[in-house]
């Protein structure tokens, strides 16, 4: 009977810390998902170099961690690479997709993102390199899960990003002007909206996400020059279940995906996690297209 009652506990214990594992890994999916929200919101343009923007500032502050830099300036350096490095990614696409060719930008994404990544690959070499986490010590233990600094870290970062993204975009001029040249750029111009201003807004808010989302992955997944593009998937994945107009549902598909993904891993196999995903998706694509908590396109007749 001990030993049948001590197998239940560790059986009771080993979910729980692939639930809650999944629920902070879910947190980054749905950090990269509201970062391709934002951009969509305001341009329709999907960001498909999403991934790459995180790694440019990853690298970026790579040299900092070879000096011994605290881990604070590290984060700042690299959030702020990815943020300049999402203004010129966004500035490139909405060049090319001027004439508001939603189908041009996202494939000039896509180009810059391949772009960046043979760049970095010519110049930094291919090679994995390690990269420092928030902290991987045991900061405290409840109802037998154990929790570390970086867990603390991601679920703070996602409760502020998604906080200030909830406030942006409800409650102040510049968020509401980018819903609104969502919804019609000509009349937003109009009324004196700067549409362009507004975009590349929306783009460094993108790189923003992009750099705190790529800070929490790259210690799981070493620093290569394509090592975070990962992220991009589940993010993409977040946002088409969830909605690619709505914060929230990034947010809740990203820790149900994270959620579902892990325990796929632990009790599955680790070779189907993309598999689940994609069967969670197509029900989701054949029942509700715009997303479980998308708003059915309007058509104008």
């Amino acid at each position: 009977m001990g030993l049948r009652r001590r197998g239940r506990e560790e059986a009771v214990e080993l979910f729980a810390q692939s639930v809650v594992l999944g629920l902070i890994t879910g947190l980054v999916y749905s950090l990269t998902g509201a970062g391709l929200v934002s951009v969509y919101r305001t341009s329709r343009i999907i960001n498909f170099a999403q991934g790459s923007i995180g790694t440019l500032g990853l690298y970026a502050a790579y040299p900092l961690t070879e000096r011994g830099a605290p881990y604070w300036l590290v984060a700042i350096v690299a959030i702020g690479a990815a943020a300049l490095a999402g203004l010129c990614v966004g500035w490139i696409v909405n060049l090319l997709a001027s004439r508001r060719d939603e189908l041009m930008g996202g494939l000039a994404a896509i180009a810059l993102s391949l772009v960046i990544d043979s760049v970095l690959t010519l110049t930094m070499g291919g090679s994995a390199r390690a990269f420092p986490s928030m902290g991987t010590h045991t900061l405290f233990r409840v109802a037998s899960v154990n929790f570390t600094a970086s867990d603390v870290g991601i679920a703070a970062a996602a409760i502020i990003a998604f906080g200030a993204l909830g406030l942006l975009f409800s409650r102040t001029t510049t968020g509401l002007g980018m819903r609104a040249i969502s919804e019609n750029a000509t009349a937003a111009r109009i009324v004196g909206l700067r549409s362009g201003a507004l975009r590349m807004g929306s783009w460094v808010i993108c790189g923003i996400l992009a750099g705190v989302g790529a800070l929490f992955l790259a210690p799981m997944y070493s620093l290569t020059p394509t090592s975070i593009e990962g992220e991009l998937v589940y993010g993409f994945a977040a946002v088409v279940i969830g909605g690619f107009d709505s914060i929230i549902g990034a947010l809740v598909a990203g820790i149900g995906l994270g959620i579902v993904s892990n325990l796929i891993g632990v009790y599955v196999n680790l070779d189907l996690i993309t598999t689940g995903l994609f069967a969670v998706m197509i029900p989701v694509l054949l029942l509700r297209p715009y997303g479980l908590f998308g708003r059915r396109p309007l058509e104008r007749v």
